[in-house]
């Protein structure tokens, strides 16, 4: 016994999308229970899909075969191999009958009649009804024993994904923070009332296959999440709060949270290593300045206040930040901080190379301005003198955090010794 399952019999469907192009699709279908052995035509699955990815519940699967692009010349004409199908003489036509024996490149045909071989024909070829019928969308046949009323059946699909876009707008000493999912659907498939959550982190595969901006209406969202978020293993998923409709081929941005009035931290970045110094926006991922919450990585777009207007100021990154992170978003070029440094002299005696460099930062805008240089040393040191205090960031980095007034012009001086002589340990 054959029976056909289609989209129209989905009863739930959940979708787990991942921002590396590919989702976990999981539905359950009503189905007339059969007893005994049968064959299950589950169409209207996603030309991507990973067919060997599938798990099925409530049947007991026998085996499987994924069968897409049913009606493309070649794969149709191989259905009617050593079958009987008409040739019509397009001059006369006059029809004959005729079996197919050849259907790879170049089909091949006797006559029933005559017993002539005919390659190459002209003729239009007549097939008849294929008593299996035929599909014009990807299925998968599924022989097997003893299927429920209901089946839950769960694949990977490539063709959808996610990326976070977050608009932060920056006030004075707080910033409103908004979450987009910008979910995409190339997979070939439309998915209807599906309940949507996406996974953040970086989820491992092997030989994973690899694969414009549609606005759609947002999920209403107080300050706070609007998704409900939990940990599922090393990963974070959230999953928004009602279901969706995401149509094959188009994008579209749901927003995940809105965080108002988010207190942050500004200074500039500047070093050794930069021209010119970077504005650096600071706040914490913590409960207290609103969030509190796991943060996928994403793109955020900064915009300023100006008067009544919003300006934008420029583009960041962020990257997966845990309940208690710190986020440090860092645009474009600061065009009233000045930076310039450089080593004045460098003196060996012994082997032990002795070194003096200095840096000049100038304030040139209107504001007291909070700076951060940093100056790397790239190799083995010891720090002898500096004339302001400083950390050592990392192995080859000193940080010196400095405050400029307005026209105020800072210089650090800094000397250190690095030991050049090769030493040779004992056995």
């Amino acid at each position: 016994m054959r029976i056909q399952s289609r989209s129209s019999d989905v009863k739930e469907l959940e979708l787990t999308i991942y921002s590396d192009g590919f989702s976990t699709v999981s539905e359950t279908r009503t189905l007339e229970g059969l007893a005994g052995e049968a064959e299950i035509e589950y169409l209207d699955v996603p030309a991507l899909m990973e067919p060997d990815s599938l798990v099925a519940r409530g049947l007991d699967v026998l085996e499987y075969s994924f069968e897409y692009d049913l009606i493309s010349w070649e794969k149709l004409i191989s259905r009617y191999r050593d079958r009987t199908v008409h040739l019509k003489n397009r001059d006369t036509g006059s029809v004959k009958l005729v079996r197919l024996f050849e259907a790879s490149g170049m089909p091949v045909f006797q006559d029933v009649e005559t017993g002539e071989i005919h390659i190459d024909s002209h003729d239009e070829l007549i097939l008849p009804v294929h008593p299996d019928g035929l599909r014009t969308s990807p299925g998968i046949l599924i022989k097997a024993h003893d299927a429920g009323s209901e089946i839950n059946v769960t694949y990977l699909t490539g063709g959808l994904s996610f990326s976070m876009v977050y608009n932060a707008e920056a006030g004075d000493g707080s910033l409103d923070l908004t979450g987009w999912a910008r979910i995409t659907n190339s997979s070939g498939r439309s998915y209807r009332n599906a309940i949507v959550s996406i996974m953040a982190g970086d989820v491992s595969r092997v030989n994973e296959r690899q694969e414009r901006m549609y606005m759609a209406e947002s999920m209403d969202s107080n300050a706070g999440y609007g998704a409900e978020q939990r940990s599922v293993s090393d990963y974070h998923m959230y999953t928004l709060p009602s279901g969706t409709d995401i149509q094959d081929g188009e994008s579209r941005q749901i927003q995940l949270f809105a965080a108002r009035e988010v207190p942050f931290t500004r200074h500039y970045l500047a070093g050794s290593s930069m021209d010119g110094a970077q504005p650096v926006i600071t706040f914490m991922n913590i409960s207290d300045s609103r969030l509190g919450m796991p943060i996928p990585a994403g793109r955020v777009r900064l915009y300023a206040t100006d008067g009544n207007s919003l300006r934008f100021t420029g583009e960041a990154s962020i990257e997966n930040t845990p309940e208690g992170g710190k986020v440090e978003l860092k645009t474009g070029r600061a065009f009233d901080i000045q930076a310039v440094g450089s080593e004045t002299s460098r003196n060996q005696r012994n082997g032990i190379d002795y070194v003096r460099w200095e840096a000049k930062v100038i304030n040139l805008s209107s504001e007291t301005a909070s700076i951060h240089y940093e100056y790397q040393i790239w190799e083995k040191f010891e720090v002898r003198n500096a004339n302001l205090p400083y950390e050592i960031k990392d192995a080859n980095t000193l940080l010196f955090k400095l405050t400029a007034k307005p026209g105020e012009e800072v210089l650090i001086r800094c000397e250190y010794s690095s030991d050049k002589r090769v030493h040779v340990a004992e056995r």
